[in-house]
């Protein structure tokens, strides 16, 4: 959930910052999945399972999304990182990939 709400915090700083109505909608709309697909792992078997799914696409979508934006910056990583896009590409990743993480040993581990 608080990734989700780390989607729509971004989605809305790239809309003030930079005027782009794609990053508020993108932002808001996988962050709200990522927030139903947070209540929904607490509401049953099946459902967290599903939901378990959803926020594993919705993440591994995001953290792809990032890594190439940002692929074209690796020669000067240290300078992207000083700036906002940088920063929130940062955050977006790294927070993308513990979630990631977390749901495939959810689900690993549901099974057992």
């Amino acid at each position: 959930m608080l990734y989700g709400l780390t989607s729509i915090a971004g989605g809305t700083l790239g809309y003030v910052r930079a005027d782009s109505w794609q990053s508020l909608l993108a932002g808001g709309v996988c962050g709200l999945i990522l927030l139903l697909c947070g209540v929904g792992i607490f509401k049953g078997r099946i459902l967290a399972f599903i939901s378990l799914l959803g926020a594993l696409l919705v993440s591994l979508a995001l953290v792809g999304r990032f890594v190439y934006s940002s692929s074209s910056q690796w020669d000067k990583l240290g300078a992207y990182l000083e700036t906002t896009l940088g920063q929130t590409a940062a955050v977006m990743i790294g927070g993308g990939l513990v979630v990631i993480l977390l749901c495939l040993a959810a689900l690993y581990f549901r099974r057992r």
